[in-house]
């Protein structure tokens, strides 16, 4: 409870700080940095076993590494990476204190990120509705997300539900279920979405109703978190703004370089992150935002207009994961597990 307490204690002074200026101070990641060393060092001389320590400054290197990696890919600013180094230090793991349902992540860290994304869901999605009902030209890009979620619940959802009843009735693991799932997917249509429908309302008149109302509901969750985070990556958390009106820290929502004559930009991937283009002048791949040198280069190549981030305090829903990872453990692991357990 030691760790955790000082993890939380952590947190909530940088979520403050995160709300209220967008900046989590220095002095408090090196101050968690070092309390999490401090700690383990004097967990382990007390208890005269060096691994405390060990597994201390091994997640600090291992929360550093990724926390850099994600930093590059422009995911991350330089303070959420100082912030997730010196949870390494701090929880690299949870100790005595395993919730029911923990599942063995490299590293604690992780697992609070994971939690974090999936309890950001209700808010992220609270936000692009409101970005949808409020610009028009959002609505047929939104009308066009739903259909494609609809379809993606009603294959994934009755395909697990009619699978896991076979698997179950067949006397066979319920974790198998992934395998003839993925198999159906690549089918033609009328197979595709007919064999999950027959198995499902077996299912459902063999006394698995629930199973396919909640893996319905739970396919529902997942697809739409998936396609709500890409909609409004690409879509809802953009906004336009007049290059003379740009402030330095304003993050760009593409990368925008000059080819030959003119000014191309291109959309932030994976891929992408791995070949950037020559002549950039502004990358959406840095966290930190613009510069004034930045600014400046698009005013010389006559830009009017860029499109930006809109980015949200990280750290508050950070804190919250984290509060979930030690109280639940891993959610997504525990809605798996009802998920099947329901069969």
């Amino acid at each position: 409870m030691m760790y955790a307490g000082a993890a939380l204690v952590g947190l909530a002074l940088a979520s403050y700080t995160d709300l209220r200026g967008r900046v989590i101070p220095n002095w408090l990641n090196y101050s968690m940095i070092v309390s999490g060393i401090a700690l383990h060092t004097a967990d382990s001389f007390l208890s005269s076993d060096p691994h405390m320590l060990y597994s201390s400054l091994a997640g600090g290197v291992i929360a550093f590494i990724a926390g850099m990696v994600l930093f590059k890919l422009g995911a991350w600013a330089g303070g959420d990476v100082k912030l997730f180094t010196a949870l390494g230090f701090l929880v690299p793991a949870p100790y005595g204190s395993v919730p029911a349902f923990y599942s063995a992540y490299p590293l604690f860290p992780f697992l609070i990120i994971v939690n974090s994304v999936l309890l950001s869901f209700p808010f992220v999605m609270a936000y692009v509705f409101y970005k949808v009902f409020t610009q028009r030209d959002l609505k047929s890009k939104a009308v066009e997300l739903m259909k494609l979620t609809a379809k993606k619940t009603v294959f994934l959802g009755l395909a697990v539900a009619g699978f896991a009843h076979l698997l179950g009735w067949l006397g066979a693991s319920n974790y198998l279920v992934v395998l003839p799932v993925l198999l159906t997917a690549f089918l033609p249509a009328p197979l595709k979405y007919g064999i999950p429908f027959l198995l499902s309302l077996w299912a459902a008149l063999d006394g698995g109703a629930s199973l396919v109302f909640y893996s319905l509901a739970s396919m529902l969750a997942v697809s739409g978190f998936f396609d709500a985070m890409t909609f409004g990556r690409k879509h809802a958390l953009r906004a336009k703004k007049r290059v003379s009106d740009l402030e330095e820290g304003d993050i760009p929502a593409y990368t925008y370089y000059a080819d030959g004559g003119s000014v191309k930009h291109m959309e932030p991937s994976l891929w992408n992150a791995f070949r950037e283009p020559k002549g950039v002048l502004v990358s959406s791949l840095n966290a930190n935002g613009l510069e004034l040198k930045d600014i400046a280069a698009l005013k010389r190549h006559g830009i009017k207009h860029v499109w930006l981030k809109e980015s949200v305090p990280l750290v508050p829903i950070v804190l919250l994961g984290a509060a979930a990872s030690f109280l639940f453990g891993d959610l997504l692991w525990l809605g798996v597990r009802l998920l099947l357990n329901s069969s």
